[in-house]
C-alpha cells in the first residue's frame, strides 16, 4: 500500500517576510495519522492536511475559516456578499473534514505536481509542472516524456522528471511552492506543498510519517517574489 500525506500551507502578501517568514521556517513537515481511518484493501491512502498563516501564527483550515467568518459577521457588508462568504467558509470546512482521508487505486490518483506509477522495481514518484494548478513561477527543465507521443507532456517545455523510486517500506518527500493571484482583489497568495510518501508493507502505526526521516527528498522551491 502507498501512503501519501499531502500538506499545504497558504499565506498572503502581508505575511511574506520578516517574522512571518521565520515562523514558516518552523512549520512541521509530517503529521501523525489515524490508523482506524485507513482502509488497507485500497492501493493508496491519501491524508490531506491544510494550514493557513495569519500574522505570526499557523492554524489548520477549519480554525482559519471559522475565525474568518467570525470577523466577517462583525462587518457591515452587503447581505449578498456576506452570504457568499458564509457559504465559502462552510464549503471549505466541509471539504477539509470529508476529504481528510481518501482512498484510491494508483491510476485514479490526481495530485497537483506529483505523479505516481507502480513499476516492477517499485513506486516511481515524479514531479511535474501542472499548467492548470501549479501557479507561478512556470517550471521548465528536464521533461522525461518530451518525445513520448502517448504522454500529455509530449513536446512541452516543462519540468517533468522522476523524483525517486520507492521500494518496500521506503519513505520519500517532495517539496514545491507557488504563488497565485486572487482574481477578486488582485493580491498575491502563496503556498508551500509537502508530499510525504511511504511504500508501506506491514502493520500501520500512527507515527509512520513522524518517527523517522525520509530516505529521499526532492525540492522544487522557487523564490516567490
Amino acid at each position: 500500500m502507498l501512503l501519501i500525506q499531502q500538506i499545504c500551507l497558504t499565506w498572503y502578501q502581508s505575511q511574506k517576510g520578516g517574522k512571518a517568514a521565520s515562523v514558516r521556517s518552523g512549520f512541521l513537515k509530517a503529521y501523525p495519522i489515524v490508523v482506524s481511518k485507513i482502509v488497507p484493501t485500497f492501493d493508496c491512502c491519501l491524508h490531506n492536511q491544510s494550514f493557513y498563516q495569519t500574522n505570526n501564527q499557523i492554524v489548520n483550515a477549519k480554525t482559519y475559516h471559522t475565525d474568518f467568518w467570525n470577523r466577517v459577521i462583525k462587518q457591515e457588508l452587503d447581505p449578498v456578499r456576506k452570504e457568499s462568504f458564509r457559504w465559502r467558509c462552510i464549503r471549505a470546512n466541509q471539504w477539509a473534514e470529508r476529504c481528510e482521508y481518501q482512498h484510491f487505486g494508483i491510476e485514479e490518483l490526481d495530485l497537483e505536481g506529483v505523479r505516481v506509477s507502480l513499476q516492477p522495481d517499485g513506486y516511481h514518484i515524479g514531479y511535474y509542472y501542472d499548467q492548470q494548478r501549479s501557479g507561478r513561477p512556470y517550471r521548465r527543465g528536464h521533461n522525461k516524456d518530451f518525445w513520448n507521443r502517448q504522454s500529455p507532456f509530449f513536446g512541452k517545455d516543462i519540468c517533468n522528471e522522476t523524483a525517486f523510486v520507492l521500494s518496500q517500506n521506503q519513505y520519500g518527500r517532495i517539496y514545491f511552492n507557488k504563488r497565485n493571484i486572487d482574481m477578486d482583489t488582485g493580491s498575491w497568495w502563496y503556498q508551500l506543498h509537502i508530499v510525504n510518501l511511504i511504500a508501506h508493507f506491514g502493520d500501520l502505526t500512527a507515527h509512520l510519517f513522524t518517527k523517522r526521516q525520509p530516505d529521499f527528498e526532492y525540492r522544487q522551491l522557487a523564490d516567490l517574489f
